[in-house]
């Protein structure tokens, strides 16, 4: 008898690009578990690209959408990595991350529908207004550590704020939020939240 063998984690990579080549030079790699359906929703030459934002502007899409199994809820996931930027205004990123989440979360919905409608096989496991699933925002940080003690109690607070507020506006649409990160060395390491996994390089 032919042993079965469950199918094989699905890795998707993000990360910080290199300005002058625009290659992934700083990888980070999600591990999801066995029986997991995940895809980079916003990778060149799929549906969200090659049909939603073929003929508008300004659409920005999550980086990554995934469902466990049993498809109990449906995880959009967006990936930050200031690990490699310089410090800046922590009050304007957390303005501008809160605006990116939604509206990224918006045009994720949007795009899920568009692909619902249209009958697109390979966003099918991800249609969560006809089976009306459960959605998890979760906006992964990857971040250096702060050069002295204020500046990590500056960020600790910075995050606690922006986490708060996206928590309100997405409980408001009826979205569940989770604020993921890495603020460690630059070593590798190993992160477990929410039954996957995120390995930073």
């Amino acid at each position: 008898m032919t042993p079965s063998y469950p199918p094989p984690m699905p890795t998707l990579t993000e990360g910080a690009k290199d300005p002058i080549t625009g290659t992934l030079a700083y990888p980070i790699h999600f591990d999801f578990p066995s029986g997991w359906e995940a895809v980079k929703y916003d990778e060149e030459g799929g549906f969200y690209r090659t049909t939603v934002t073929k003929h508008v502007d300004l659409i920005r899409g999550m980086d990554f959408v995934a469902v466990p199994p049993g498809t109990s809820r449906v995880v959009f996931m967006e990936v930050k990595d200031f690990r490699r930027a310089l410090p800046g205004d922590p009050a304007a990123l957390n303005a501008k991350l809160f605006d990116t989440v939604l509206r990224k979360t918006l045009y994720t919905l949007a795009g899920l529908l568009v692909a619902e409608r249209v009958g697109n096989a390979s966003l099918q496991p991800f249609a969560v207004l006809s089976r009306q699933l459960p959605v998890q925002v979760v906006l992964f940080l990857a971040e250096a550590p702060p050069a002295s003690k204020l500046r990590q109690l500056n960020q600790r607070v910075g995050r606690n704020d922006l986490e708060q507020s996206l928590t309100a506006q997405l409980a408001a649409w009826g979205l569940g939020f989770a604020l993921r990160g890495a603020p460690q060395p630059l070593v590798a390491a190993t992160l477990a939240a929410d039954g996957w996994e995120a390995r930073v390089a």
